[in-house]
Parts: C-alpha cells; sequence; structure tokens
C-alpha cells in the first residue's frame, strides 16, 4: 500500500513538474506575435493567453484608417467618408492576411533563443500610385478644383485603392531578419518587442 501510495506521488510530482514545461515555445509564440501584427490574427490569443488581442487589431485598423485620412487631408481634402475608409481599410487587412510567415529557430543558448523570421510583403506604394493615376484621371483638364471635383477624386482614388487591394498578392521577394526571444514572466517574448514589432510593419511594405 505504501509502495502504492510512493508511485501515484512520484507520478503526480512528473505530471506537475511537466505541466509548469508545456508552455509555448519561444517558436510558437514568435509565430503568434507575427500574425497577430501582420495577419491581425485574433485567435493567436491561445498562445498569448494574457494579450488583448482583439484591442490590438483595433489600434491596426484605426491606424491604417488614420493614415489613409492624413494622406488626403494633405492633399487639400478636408472631408472623407468614413465608410469608405472602413472598406479600404478591410481590403488592407484582406491583401495583409495573405502575406507568408516563416519562423525558425536557429540557435538556443542558456535563457536565448534565436530565431530567423521570414515574411512577405506587399507593394503598398504601387497600389497607392495607381489607385492615385487612376483618380487623377476624373479631374485631367481642369484648372480649378470645386468641392465636387475633390468629392469625385476622392471617391475614385478609394474604390481604386480598395480594388488594387482586393486584388493584390504578396510579393515573391521576402525579407528575413533575426530576432532574439527571452523568457518574460513565463512567456517567451522578443528582447526589444517594440522594435520587432516595427521591423515587420517595415517588412511587409515596399
Amino acid at each position: 500500500m505504501k509502495q502504492w501510495k510512493k508511485m501515484l506521488l512520484s507520478l503526480l510530482l512528473c505530471l506537475a513538474l511537466t505541466g509548469c514545461q508545456t508552455g509555448p515555445s519561444a517558436e510558437d509564440v514568435a509565430e503568434a506575435l507575427c500574425k497577430l501584427y501582420v495577419h491581425a490574427d485574433t485567435k493567436v490569443s491561445s498562445v498569448l493567453k494574457d494579450w488583448d488581442t482583439a484591442n490590438v487589431k483595433d489600434t491596426i485598423e484605426n491606424q491604417l484608417s488614420e493614415q489613409l485620412r492624413s494622406n488626403l487631408q494633405a492633399v487639400g481634402v478636408q472631408t472623407v467618408d468614413s465608410k469608405a475608409l472602413a472598406a479600404v481599410t478591410e481590403s488592407i487587412m484582406e491583401a495583409r492576411e495573405k502575406i507568408p510567415i516563416d519562423v525558425e529557430v536557429i540557435e538556443t543558448a542558456g535563457e536565448k533563443v534565436s530565431l530567423q523570421i521570414t515574411v512577405g510583403s506587399l507593394d503598398i506604394s504601387g497600389i497607392d500610385r495607381a489607385a492615385a493615376e487612376e483618380a487623377m484621371s476624373e479631374l485631367s483638364g481642369l484648372s480649378e478644383l470645386s468641392e465636387a471635383d475633390l468629392e469625385r477624386f476622392v471617391e475614385a482614388y478609394t474604390e481604386a485603392l480598395q480594388s488594387g487591394f482586393d486584388e493584390a498578392d504578396p510579393s515573391e521577394n521576402q525579407n528575413t531578419f533575426t530576432v532574439d526571444f527571452v523568457e518574460k514572466n513565463g512567456l517567451w517574448l522578443p528582447e526589444d518587442l517594440n522594435g520587432f514589432v516595427e521591423l515587420l510593419g517595415q517588412y511587409i511594405r515596399r
């Protein structure tokens, strides 16, 4: 009987120790972070348990929408249809979901794991330029622009931009960089999380 109890206690101890070691790996976390900040995939909350992934997604979408609004205001457009901006933002996010992501462990040294991150990119500047050129054709021959002309330009631009992202495919050229992950409060994270997110943002657009 005592022997049975010892075996049971030993098994429970093994299970407890194993349970402490079954948290997400650095590779899992890196992939989850990439999917969150590139694809705005909130399902990665199963890995990033304490993260408000929905808030991250909202922040990404709001930043894209505000950037579009700011670009239009910079060329003299003061009133922008929020629904049009929301439609373009949705198309951008759907295009970003196509961007391929690959994560590979290249070195493990003590409490640090070095990972190689490979991500595709979208030709955002090319899509934007093509949309602007198409919209400008609406204003050809006009020496002065009325409020109605600007409205027509914005409508043509946002429609062309949305169409461009709907049809966009990631570039075959991919970007690769290395990032070190360390364990913080029981979760593997990049040594410089902000820098990691900024690099992702730079590499997924060209």
